[in-house]
């Protein structure tokens, strides 16, 4: 059996034979892992990215919430100077 009949086979097929194989099947198990392991790179890539983008979304809000702590802060004083001269008027 030559190599490119190992390519063709399953994972299962290659993981059960590689116990007791040779050089052909280990050289396919090889590429089948390289491409895993490329595949497995792409992945974290992907995720680093949406993770950077959800830290900068994530830190975009934090400052709007602060935006409006100070905006509610603000309106709260003024109810207060509001609140403070309906009293003196009475």
């Amino acid at each position: 059996m030559d190599r490119d009949y190992w390519r063709s086979e399953p994972t299962k097929r290659l993981v059960e034979e590689a116990c007791s194989k040779g050089c052909e099947l280990c050289i396919a198990l090889g590429e089948r892992l390289e491409e895993a392991d490329h595949e497995i790179a792409e992945e974290a890539d992907k995720w680093e990215n949406i993770s950077i983008e959800n830290d900068h979304e994530i830190g975009g809000l934090h400052e709007k919430i602060e935006e409006l702590e100070l905006m509610l802060g603000q309106r709260e004083d003024r109810i207060e100077e509001l609140e403070a001269q309906l009293k003196g008027k009475k």
